[in-house]
């Protein structure tokens, strides 16, 4: 960034419907420069920059550009599988606590899937959660038992790995 781009006002590129989900009235510069390829595109992105940032601000946004994707469209919005992926247990219940006050309100369900988790509990949870926040070590225990979440495996819509210089 050079110091050109200007921030960017929520209410111009988000859905009237969503605006309330954030708490600025403008994305901040790194959103603002990478707003195009996040909303309107289906590339891949791997965002490197400080903690403070705003990246999580970017995974809020891929998500809502799901969820537009899917109102257009004739699949149900209730069947959008993303999983979040956070290094440690403190940052997926941070996410899991701002996240669950937002999402719901557009009919999204969140849960957080850590070693905490009722094993019982798993696979109830995976097939009728929105959005999944986990640990690389559970989701990692999750995908070796393919066989048993191949619902899941095969239906994740949007990966999304916080902090991925974390994950070894």
């Amino acid at each position: 960034m050079d110091g050109d781009e200007e921030e960017v006002r929520v209410v111009d590129v988000v859905d009237a419907r969503y605006v309330g989900l954030f708490r600025h009235a403008t994305f901040n510069r790194l959103q603002s420069v990478l707003m195009d390829q996040l909303l309107g595109t289906d590339d891949n992105m791997v965002v490197a920059a400080p903690t403070g940032s705003g990246k999580t601000v970017l995974h809020e946004l891929a998500i809502l550009r799901l969820l537009h994707i899917r109102s257009r469209s004739t699949m149900s919005v209730q069947s959008i599988k993303v999983v979040l992926i956070a290094p440690n247990k403190a940052l997926c219940q941070q996410r899991m606590l701002e996240w669950s006050n937002i999402f719901p309100g557009v009919g999204l369900s969140v849960v957080e899937l850590t070693g905490d988790t009722d094993t019982s509990q798993v696979n109830r949870q995976l097939a009728t959660a929105n959005i999944m926040i986990t640990t690389p070590e559970k989701w990692d225990s999750i995908t070796r038992q393919w066989r048993d979440n191949v619902f899941l495996i095969g239906c994740v819509d949007l990966l999304l790995i916080d902090e991925a210089h974390h994950l070894g």
